[in-house]
């Protein structure tokens, strides 16, 4: 009796308490993601206050998820001693198995065999603010309330130690007040004050009475509530508990319907030396931690054994950072020689496109210098000789007829073949000469017909390359407007008109005020066609319109961007 009660003035005026320090856990096996696994070795033991072990480090096999278990070896002893654990970098706080102290109120019909309204308050871990010294402690309000039902005639209040056999700890609890609540309404004074008021021997008077172990139990002033009485638990067993319990009448003033509201104070260290085995962790990122398996007295202020095994989960190979970096700089080796390649290979296809330019423009130099020298000298001849023989006196009038037809047809030639010598030509590949060429043409077929003329040209023009072959299309196109305009609209009078809009398109307009025509009529020659076909080929566009002047505006449009193409 007298070394639990100094046991119990240990506990909670915080001397050291009379438990020997020794080896008594220890690990048995351990797993990795269901696989065995060889324990690793010790690295250092030590004793002194406490019993301390130290394993090396348990490397895991890398995932992304881990699950550990732990067998742990407790051997018995009798000693009050709580066991808790913590995986640090995966548990914030030391978890127990198990121990809890509690409250209880169980409302007792008339025939005293059956509780109704049975309600447990439990508490397990250690309060805030929970100290050695006594008169330290802080205390915590509580309320709690269990309806009243028909047929109650007794209310019973139990205070127990043990929510398992294996708990140990200390517990201090208040005065026990009971309001009676009606229509949510609390009276002012309580119906019931469970006291606990110290008989010789600092145990509880009447109505408590005890059951098992009231050795464990001690009823103290607490100097911070004002010397309020209280009850302190300090089990110290693992294998009993101690209880009080107090019976009460419940008076006619209490109603079915009407609660009974619980209040009271307390303070608690509680826990238990049992141990979960296997200690089972999941999903454990990549990482270190430490598992810390302590065995410390009943209220957790001195740890007697401790062993620690640090745990350490490797990072897959391609989520480490030295294997994202040399990837890293393997992919862009990578692209970078990509790109290079790439590089190199259109400029090498750019040049070969340059050089093969190059040589056609060479060849169409060549090209337009042969047609020039020979075939322009030879139609000169043929002109010159049908010229000469025209002055022949004596030559019948039906050969007159064919020698100017043919000297009218090597004309025609020629401006035939200057046409196609200056689409050749690449220093003709601009809209600047395309404008020029444009208004000499209007100014040879007006002047051949004596027809007036304006043209509309901007001094500049955007430095834009037009191909051969487009500038060709879209001259043979405005040659066959301008050509209907003379010979059948009737018209005195043209005007053409040049720019490049804010869309980057080459707009040419040509009206006349002439008869005009019926767009939508079907014809039988073949210039519209012509004209419209044209257009398609340079991807350009052609649409006829009636001019203000009361003749037809033709509006030629060609995309500068596309006026390249060969």
């Amino acid at each position: 009796m007298y070394a639990l009660r100094n046991h119990i003035a240990c506990l909670v005026l915080g001397l050291v308490p009379c438990v020997k320090a020794e080896q008594l856990l220890s690990i048995k096996r351990i797993h990795a993601n269901n696989q065995d696994c060889p324990l690793p070795g010790v690295s250092g033991q030590k004793s002194g206050d406490g019993h301390f072990t130290e394993y090396q480090t348990w490397k895991l096999p890398a995932a992304d998820l881990s699950t550990i278990s732990i067998d742990v070896n407790k051997q018995a002893t009798d000693q009050g001693v709580r066991i808790r654990y913590k995986l640090e970098g995966y548990n914030a706080d030391f978890g127990e198995v198990g121990g809890a102290m509690r409250l209880s109120a169980r409302l007792v019909k008339k025939n005293l065999s059956d509780f109704v309204g049975i309600a447990n308050w439990h508490v397990s871990g250690t309060s805030p603010g929970w100290s050695t010294n006594r008169a330290e402690i802080p205390f915590h309000e509580q309320t709690q309330s269990i309806h009243v039902v028909p047929d109650v005639e007794a209310l019973d209040i139990s205070v127990v130690s043990g929510g398992g056999v294996d708990t140990v700890g200390s517990l201090l609890i208040t005065d026990i007040s009971v309001y009676r609540v009606h229509n949510q309404i609390r009276d002012q004074d309580p119906w019931l004050i469970a006291r606990f008021t110290p008989d010789k021997n600092k145990k509880p008077l009447s109505p408590w009475v005890p059951y098992m172990r009231p050795d464990f139990s001690e009823v103290v002033q607490l100097p911070q509530l004002n010397n309020v009485s209280a009850l302190q638990f300090a089990d110290l067993s693992n294998t009993s508990y101690t209880e009080y319990n107090f019976h009460t009448p419940i008076p006619p003033s209490i109603q079915p319907g009407d609660d009974l509201l619980f209040v009271w104070k307390w303070a608690y260290s509680v826990g238990s030396d049992d141990i979960a085995s296997p200690l089972v962790f999941n999903r454990l990122l990549p990482g270190r931690y430490l598992l810390r398996l302590q065995r410390v007295n009943t209220d957790a202020t001195q740890i007697l054994e401790e062993i620690q095994l640090p745990v350490f989960v490797p990072t897959l190979y391609y989520k480490t950072p030295w294997f994202i970096v040399l990837c890293s700089v393997i992919i862009s080796v990578l692209l970078f020689g990509v790109i290079a390649w790439l590089y190199r290979r259109r400029m090498k296809a750019r040049v070969a496109h340059l050089e093969l330019l190059q040589k056609i423009e060479q060849e169409r130099i060549r090209i337009a210098r042969d047609i020039h020298d020979d075939l322009g000298s030879r139609i000169t001849q043929i002109r010159f000789v049908a010229e000469t023989a025209l002055l022949t006196e004596t030559l019948p009038d039906e050969y007159q007829e064919t020698l100017k037809e043919i000297v009218a047809g090597t004309l025609d030639a020629g401006h035939h073949l200057h046409e196609i010598l200056w689409s050749v030509k690449t220093e003709n590949d601009t809209v600047e000469a395309l404008a020029n060429y444009i208004s000499q043409t209007v100014d040879k077929m007006c002047s051949s017909c004596n027809m007036r003329y304006r043209l509309n040209i901007p001094p500049f023009l955007p430095k834009a390359t037009i191909s051969s072959q487009v500038r060709y299309d879209l001259m043979m196109a405005i040659r066959e407007a301008l050509t209907n305009a003379l010979k059948h609209a009737q018209a005195t009078e043209l005007n053409i008109h040049l720019f490049v809009d804010t869309q980057n398109q080459l707009v040419i307009k040509v009206c006349d005020n002439g008869k005009g025509f019926e767009f939508n009529k079907e014809y039988d020659g073949e210039g519209l066609k012509n004209i419209k076909g044209r257009m398609m080929d340079i991807h350009g566009t052609v649409e006829w319109a009636h001019a203000a002047t009361g003749g037809t505006e033709v509006v030629f449009i060609l995309e500068l961007k596309n006026a390249s193409l060969s």
